[in-house]
């Protein structure tokens, strides 16, 4: 029997599929045009999938400099691990990963890897802490990544989070010389090009600002389905309700999930580690992938009925005939058929 990632797999594929073959031959162009849209989504999925099955489970932080990253992973992580400071110090980034062992693996420019065993804890962070932080020098520069590798019963088996740096934030050597205006954007893109997904971190009292929402539109929209909203300490219900209708017209149809966090009085962070654990695990995020498609069938059928009679008939005949007779081993299929099984009867 297949895996639920290997079923899953086959799912997306027979649906992409028959939604193309099914928009390619529509009469109507705004049958057609429906369909379209659909198919996007499921490549998205798609997409997706082909990510994680290439990179594993390794979900990274991300967001501007200063908004909380570091600070919300040593509070999912229940230990004061990653460096913090009351401004952008990131400047590597920074791969959490579970072990038996407690060392940190360097990752240099044109070199072998060098690692750097610890005794406790906090012999770990005072070599975290010097080693991530933004500091000018030859040195510091020709780092590429660190991997921080301790035994956290919070951080689940297989998942690897990733602490990167703050988009947009000067590195100091571009403030030191004359390569005023650096960032570490380019530190910060080459840490998501390793990670299957994103959590996009935001700051309550700033929002999200429109160049927020082009980067993610360019650089994540098919990898994060969810942002994380700090500092929410004292935010009433309605409070929560109005930021979450403000902006989530900046990401469109593709708007990822509201986590509304606080590293002070812990809200929302146990949603935000099952989350994870969901990220992390084969079969949850398999699951929660059907999920998604199950609610896109429910659109597309709604969407058919309100149609004219006469372009209901939505879909190719053989293409449907062979969506439906495909292997269905979890019975997913037979959920979305189901639901499109509109224009035919059962």
């Amino acid at each position: 029997m297949s895996t639920p990632q290997e079923a899953c797999h086959e799912l997306l594929g027979s649906a992409l599929i028959l939604l193309q073959e099914s928009a390619d031959t529509a009469l109507d162009d705004s049958v057609s045009s429906g369909l379209r849209r659909a198919l996007d989504v499921v490549k998205r999925h798609y997409r997706r999938l082909d990510r994680v099955n290439r990179l594993g489970a390794v979900v990274a932080l991300a967001g501007l400099g200063n908004v909380g990253k570091s600070t919300l992973l040593n509070t999912l992580l229940e230990m004061d691990i990653a460096p913090c400071r009351n401004g952008p110090c990131t400047a590597v980034p920074v791969e959490f990963q579970r072990s038996e062992n407690l060392e940190i693996v360097v990752f240099r420019k044109g070199d072998l890897p060098w690692t750097l065993p610890c005794a406790e804890h906090n012999e770990l962070r005072r070599h975290l802490d010097w080693l991530a932080q933004d500091a000018p020098g030859e040195s510091h520069r020709q780092i590429e990544r660190i991997v921080v590798r301790s035994e956290n019963a919070h951080l689940p088996p297989g998942l690897v989070l990733v602490d990167t740096p703050g988009f947009g934030s000067a590195t100091i050597d571009s403030m030191d010389s004359e390569a005023a205006g650096g960032t570490h954007d380019e530190s910060l893109l080459a840490g998501l090009q390793r990670a299957a997904q994103v959590v996009w971190v935001v700051l309550a009292e700033q929002g999200i600002g429109q160049r927020e929402a082009d980067f993610w539109k360019r650089h994540l929209s098919d990898w994060c389905d969810d942002l994380a909203v700090t500092g929410c300490e004292g935010w009433s219900d309605s409070e929560l309700v109005r930021f979450r209708k403000r902006f989530e017209r900046l990401f469109g149809r593709h708007c990822p999930r509201f986590h509304f966090v606080s590293c002070r009085d812990g809200l929302g962070i146990v949603d935000l580690r099952h989350r994870l654990q969901e990220l992390a695990d084969q079969e949850l995020r398999s699951n929660a992938t059907v999920e998604s498609l199950v609610q896109l069938a429910r659109e597309l059928s709604g969407w058919i009925k309100e149609l004219p009679l006469k372009h209901r008939d939505v879909w190719r005949r053989d293409s449907w005939l062979r969506f439906r007779q495909g292997p269905d081993p979890y019975l997913w299929k037979q959920q979305l058929v189901t639901l499109l099984d509109v224009s035919y009867g059962s």
